[in-house]
């Protein structure tokens, strides 16, 4: 795990952990809200990362992060904490450009688990450095889906 030095404004040092949790967001749900206040409980920032995926191909990743940043806020995300970025080419690459090698990513059931190791086995093959954290949903959030939006 990689963490930041980070000097507070009373001048002491203290160690800053990031993870970033990438995405297309498109739509951003409830789901997507319940993972980044998760992940703040135990990262002390979280890398929102906009990104495009081919399976659901987005004209203006600019205009997106500008609604999730919408979004977010109506749901009162802490933006102290949260970076919202934009990726358009492939995470595991993006993934060196930041001060950070966690990626967090959530999980509903058996299907998206086997998705998620699908893609971490990917992410993998181009940064052996990735670290990956997930969160379970709760099961009222389990019947969300930006697929079937």
């Amino acid at each position: 795990m990689r963490i930041t030095r980070k000097i507070n404004f009373d001048n002491k040092i203290t160690n800053v952990k990031k993870a970033a949790f990438p995405g297309t967001f498109y739509p951003l749900h409830d789901g997507h809200a319940w993972i980044i206040k998760e992940a703040l409980n135990d990262f002390d920032e979280i890398y929102l990362v906009v990104c495009q995926n081919p399976n659901k191909p987005i004209e203006n990743l600019d205009y997106v992060a500008g609604d999730v940043y919408k979004q977010l806020k109506s749901r009162n995300c802490d933006f102290s904490r949260v970076c919202i970025l934009v990726n358009k080419g492939l995470t595991a690459e993006y993934m060196k450009k930041l001060d950070t090698n966690i990626i967090v990513r959530g999980y509903r059931n058996k299907e998206d688990w086997n998705y998620e190791m699908k893609l971490k086995d990917a992410y993998l093959s181009s940064n052996p450095n990735l670290q990956f954290i997930y969160y379970r949903s709760p099961r009222k959030l389990r019947k969300i889906s930006s697929s079937s939006n």
